[in-house]
């Protein structure tokens, strides 16, 4: 009896192993994409975002990896 639970333990932790594993392996996407072209010299983010008030100044804004699996990060310290 204890070897059959033992086994379902076995199948089971390769299940989850096994769904991580094809998890992780997906592509990251965008909730929200925001198109950037090489003629643009500033992004309108206020209806992609969230702002909270009276947490500090600084933004973080992080971009998934494209085709070439390169993330991006931008840190702005915004005027109060």
């Amino acid at each position: 009896m204890a070897l059959k639970h033992t086994r379902i333990w076995q199948a089971a932790a390769a299940f989850v192993v096994a769904l991580t594993m094809l998890v992780a392996s997906l592509p990251a996407i965008a909730a929200e994409p925001i198109r950037i072209t090489e003629d643009d010299v500033a992004l309108n983010l206020s209806g992609a975002v969230t702002i909270y008030r009276n947490q500090g100044q600084n933004f973080q804004v992080s971009t998934a990896p494209g085709p070439a699996l390169y993330a991006a990060t931008a840190s702005l310290t915004l005027p109060l």
